[in-house]
């Protein structure tokens, strides 16, 4: 690449070079004639600018009921502007149910690949998450939002307001309240009711 001054200047400005890049310059002057020789090169590098580009590959895997793994690999090499030095997660509940704040979690960089544990989430419940990369300069862009749902786990409490009645001398008949969605912690896939006779003998039986 070159750039032409005007003989009246005495310096110049570069543009358009690429954040925390190495370049090498050398100057000529020239007349009708020609160009003299080159001056002694000179080595400079660029400052570093925020990451133009999102980490790469983000994956999700629900690994508990409570517990999200969180995947990515760094942004392009040449979008990231300069060193990468650490990463921000941030992930909420999914929808207009939950809280419209992101969480966050700032992780350093360790590799090609980083890997972090999103814990104590809520049972059975989808969330969105995203990553930045952030380098000496600044935060990056988002990677796109990405949802999962944690696996399920067990009802967290019994059914309440049970309520028993002697309809004839042979049925009992039972009442009960729904369970709460946020204590289903999964699909409801129906009750079980455990019952036995006291029989006059004092011995229970199982019916």
């Amino acid at each position: 690449m070159t750039k032409d001054v005007s003989p009246q200047l005495n310096q110049a400005t570069i543009i358009e070079l690429h954040p925390a890049s190495t370049y090498n310059i050398r100057m000529f002057a020239k007349n009708q004639i020609g160009e003299s020789r080159p001056s002694n090169e000179l080595t400079i590098t660029t400052d570093e600018a925020p990451p133009d580009g999102a980490p790469q590959d983000v994956q999700l895997e629900a690994i508990s009921s409570q517990s999200i793994k969180v995947t990515w690999k760094p942004p392009l090499k040449h979008l990231q502007n300069g060193l990468i030095r650490s990463y921000q997660a941030c992930y909420r509940e999914f929808g207009t149910g939950g809280s419209p704040q992101y969480n966050t979690i700032n992780v350093d960089t360790t590799g090609d690949i980083e890997t972090l544990a999103l814990d104590n989430l809520k049972k059975y419940t989808q969330y969105e998450v995203r990553v930045q990369a952030a380098n000496r300069a600044g935060m990056g862009p988002t990677s796109e939002e990405i949802t999962i749902t944690t696996l399920e786990d067990v009802p967290s409490r019994p059914p309440e307001n049970v309520v028993t009645t002697a309809t004839t001398p042979e049925t009992i008949s039972l009442s009960w309240s729904a369970l709460p969605k946020e204590a289903l912690n999964g699909m409801l896939l129906g009750y079980r009711v455990i019952y036995w006779a006291n029989l006059p003998d004092g011995g229970p039986a199982g019916l």
